[in-house]
């Protein structure tokens, strides 16, 4: 596997932050996935992720007509 410029890494590592970030305001419960802490930058930490996968659902209608159907589609 070939290495990156560490300025490239940081970018990475960066822009996974933000999107991070992000991700609790669009979901209610996330799990932290493992993660190594690459720089301090005054008082926020750049992280460094393995992959992951990540799925969201979209339906029609309000938070009670729609509750857990989200988890009850089926895989095809």
């Amino acid at each position: 596997m070939a290495r990156t410029d560490p300025t490239q890494r940081i970018r990475r590592a960066a822009v996974m932050l933000l999107l991070l970030a992000y991700l609790p305001f669009r979901a209610m419960a996330i799990e932290e996935p493992p993660h190594q802490v690459v720089q301090q930058l005054n008082g926020a930490e750049v992280r460094q992720y393995a992959p992951y996968v990540v799925a969201e659902v979209a339906l029609q209608g309000s938070a009670e007509q729609t509750g857990n159907d989200a988890f009850r589609m089926e895989l095809e």
